[in-house]
């Protein structure tokens, strides 16, 4: 949407900008962390071994979603519907027909759908099978995604979503 890119455009074009910009479009975002009692172990963990200014927030930026409704520079309109899920998918992103995921205060983006995160690896050959990976939104369990050390952030879904109230059996990602 030419919208969102003059907006992300003049915001500096990071994740958590995108994300803003589809909440003013209608999108509602969630805040998404697996386990907060992980929090402080995450932040000192990513302090110690990143250099990078977007890790090693993850207690500042859930309590201030929890607290204030803020993310960083996001406006946050749930804080608790995909928090403490574990090592399960939350059911809350089951059904949604698509999403806008970001973690790392808007370094990583992600996008998905029906509980699936779709992420394209830059860091890989073009040509390479893993460049592009599907799999269940699950960022603490084996083999779920986002993938890496992504362990909290947001997640936009579009207006008029509305999430199911309780996990149900799911279908094969491939057999929609």
């Amino acid at each position: 949407c030419n919208r969102i890119k003059k907006y992300a455009g003049r915001n500096d074009w990071d994740g958590s900008v995108i994300v803003e910009a589809y909440r003013s479009l209608g999108w509602h975002v969630m805040l998404w962390n697996p386990d907060p009692s992980q929090n402080a172990a995450w932040d000192k963990q990513e302090r110690a071994s990143v250099t990078r200014g977007a890790w090693g927030w993850h207690a500042d930026r859930y309590r201030s979603a929890v607290r204030h409704g803020r993310y960083y520079q996001n406006n946050v309109d749930d804080a608790v519907s995909m928090v403490g899920f574990g090592t399960r998918p939350p059911a809350v992103i089951m059904d949604a027909p698509m999403f806008i995921g970001v973690a790392h205060t808007g370094y990583h983006v992600f996008a998905g759908f029906k509980g699936y995160v779709i992420e394209a690896h830059s860091t890989r050959r073009i040509k390479d099978p893993n460049t592009l990976e599907a799999a269940e939104f699950n960022p603490i369990a084996n083999g779920g995604a986002p993938r890496g050390k992504y362990r909290s952030g947001l997640v936009a879904v579009p207006p008029g979503y509305e999430p199911r109230s309780h996990r149900t059996p799911r279908r094969s990602f491939w057999n929609w």
